[in-house]
């Protein structure tokens, strides 16, 4: 259901650039945090352009900035200045990188993602 969703978005808006804009085009209900960590930890976000460290901390922010930014949007509010804001923010919020996880652990991580383990 989820990959559904994802798929249905990404042919909407087409590719997602950052983890923050994924979760704000997906559909929240279906996109949960172990999915974000499974699809980060068996390489399925690595086209974003951050390491899977990186984006792994980056969940909880995304999906609360995501939450915000879809309350908004139903209610139908927003700012004179908000997509200058957005933009801003998106630099700010998630300008850390993290040093990748070790190449070691990418295998063991895609079996256990994959349900081979």
């Amino acid at each position: 259901m989820a990959v559904e969703a994802i798929l249905k978005a990404r042919n909407e808006s087409g590719r997602f650039n950052s983890l923050a804009e994924l979760c704000e085009q997906v559909d929240g209900r279906t996109l949960s945090r172990k999915v974000l960590e499974a699809l980060i930890k068996c390489g399925a976000c690595d086209s974003l352009g951050q390491t899977r460290a990186t984006l792994f901390a980056q969940i909880e922010r995304a999906m609360a900035r995501a939450a915000s930014v879809i309350g908004d949007r139903q209610r139908g509010q927003s700012s004179l200045f908000g997509a200058l804001e957005e933009k801003a923010s998106q630099v700010s919020d998630f300008s850390i990188t993290l040093p990748e996880w070790p190449q070691q652990n990418f295998w063991p991580m895609r079996k256990i993602c994959s349900g081979f383990m």
